[in-house]
Formats: C-alpha cells, sequence, structure tokens
C-alpha cells in the first residue's frame, strides 16, 4: 500500500516521522537483537485486546504502560491509498484513517 505522508509528522527524529523510516530504523540498530521487525495486520492488533469489565484491555505484564491509544496498523484500508487500519486500545475496535494523521505505533516480529 502507500507509504503515508513520508517524514510528514511531527516527531523526535527529523525525516523519520512516517511508519516505513521508524521500521527500517528499529532493524539497523536491532531492537532487542532482532532485526525483523514490522507493522501488525489489523487482526493482529485486535488479537491482543481482552475484553473488560467496562473497557477492553492489554496485559499489563506483556504490554506494560500501553495507553488507552490508537495504533497505526499495516493494513491498507480497500476504500483509497491515503487510509489504512488501526486499532483503539481504549474500546477494542478497529478503525481507518488517514494516513497523515498521528496515531502510535507498536510493532511486532515477522519470526521466532
Amino acid at each position: 500500500g502507500a507509504t503515508g505522508t513520508a517524514a510528514g509528522g511531527t516527531c523526535g527524529d527529523a525525516g523519520q516521522c512516517d511508519t516505513e523510516k521508524y521500521v527500517q530504523l528499529i532493524n539497523l540498530v536491532t531492537l532487542c537483537g532482532r532485526d525483523d521487525w514490522r507493522m501488525p495486520h489489523v487482526k493482529e492488533l485486535l488479537g491482543i485486546v481482552r475484553p473488560g469489565p467496562t473497557n477492553p484491555t492489554l496485559h499489563a505484564t506483556w504490554f506494560p504502560n500501553t495507553p488507552a491509544s490508537s495504533f497505526w496498523s499495516g493494513s491498507p484500508y480497500a476504500g483509497g491509498a491515503t487510509f489504512a487500519w488501526g486499532v483503539n486500545f481504549n474500546y477494542g475496535s478497529a478503525s481507518f484513517g488517514n494516513r497523515s494523521d498521528a496515531a502510535r505505533v507498536r510493532l511486532v516480529r515477522a519470526g521466532q
């Protein structure tokens, strides 16, 4: 799909504000000794949400300090190249948004 707005966001590293460059950087520095990080599919992000009595939650041991916020997935939205799917961890639901909109990123590893 489309890469979104290249370096078009507001972030700590000028020129590294799109997900494609972020994934490249994380793999370059071999985070946790690995270089196979990638953006998750929307179903993968939905798969870590646990239903709660009032709001969905994430397992605090596995995902500590995760804000109840929206996270981008690597899944494109079929309705247009400028859109992608994301998951809101506060509501436990998926929705699409414009790739130029600000949201958080949680990467996953490609293998074992």
